[in-house]
């Protein structure tokens, strides 16, 4: 070690010992001396680091450098899309909780906007709990497979995912108004296609929307199940109530027959006017 280095250390000066080290390239040296030398020492000695040796390892000392200063958000911003699977391990290994979820919508907007990789970012979104992003992938995804047949096996298969990944909070899907009323059109349909098969109880539990072919389905299904006698609740009428008034069948050939009797005494009359003249 360099005489003036130890002088440094000798008197206690870090900052001077570091220095010394970084000036004859003793770079495992200056940190651990900085170490030694308090916390503010330490952050400058190890951000001097970076920026010296970034230019030589520029991809492994992106990594280290979000990873020690906790700010992953770079790391999202800078990392190749490519790598965007390594990107997701090292954000689920090091993220915090409550930042966790930012960062995944991130990394997703990236792959869906630069790299127009959907169904990557759809991970990505589902790792967010971002539902309504992920949801609208797969409708978009069931809808490509039924382009040319109506496939009931991809609806089944959508049906079971959104049921999974929704049942902790149904909700967050009204924060998308359109993907909400896809989704319930969806298992609308899906009720139908258990009530083809014979499964009528088991339809009216995925029939949720409340728009007026769901509401006509739902209340069609209950009766023909004949829950209504299972003391379960009535579902809300799909029809609007009117106040009919009644008529009798008769009513047409009564009317007809005093129109014919007034007439004949009018002419009755006419003509008993005409004799006393």
């Amino acid at each position: 070690m360099d005489e003036s280095v130890k002088r440094a250390l000798v008197v206690g000066n870090f900052p001077a010992a570091v220095e010394g080290c970084f000036q004859r390239g003793q770079l495992a040296d200056a940190l651990l001396l900085a170490s030694c030398g308090g916390a503010e020492l330490w952050e400058q000695t190890r951000d001097r680091y970076f920026k010296r040796e970034a230019a030589k390892r520029p991809e492994f000392l992106n990594i280290v450098t979000a990873i020690i200063t906790s700010k992953l958000s770079d790391l999202v911003t800078s990392s190749h899309l490519a790598d965007w699977r390594e990107t997701l391990a090292i954000l689920s290994t090091y993220g915090k909780s409550e930042e966790f979820p930012i960062l995944c919508e991130q990394l997703g907007a990236r792959l869906e906007a630069e790299a127009d990789d959907k169904a990557s970012a759809a991970l990505c979104y589902m790792c967010a709990v971002n539902v309504p992003k992920t949801v609208k992938f797969w409708i978009e995804e069931l809808n490509k497979s039924r382009s040319d047949s109506a496939n009931p096996m991809a609806l089944h298969a959508f049906i079971e995912k959104v049921s999974i990944f929704t049942q902790e909070d149904q909700s967050s899907l009204a924060e998308d108004p359109e993907t909400a009323a896809a989704v319930g059109a969806l298992f609308t349909e899906y009720g139908a296609m258990l009530a083809n098969q014979g499964a009528m109880e088991t339809a009216l539990k995925y029939i949720s929307a409340n728009d007026s072919g769901s509401n006509e389905l739902r209340h069609r299904l209950f009766y023909a199940s004949a829950m209504e006698q299972t003391g379960a609740p009535h579902p809300p009428l799909p029809f609007e109530q009117q106040k009919m008034v009644g008529v009798s069948p008769n009513f047409g050939k009564v009317f007809t027959l005093q129109q014919q009797q007034q007439q004949q005494q009018e002419e009755q009359a006419a003509a008993a006017a005409a004799a006393a003249a």
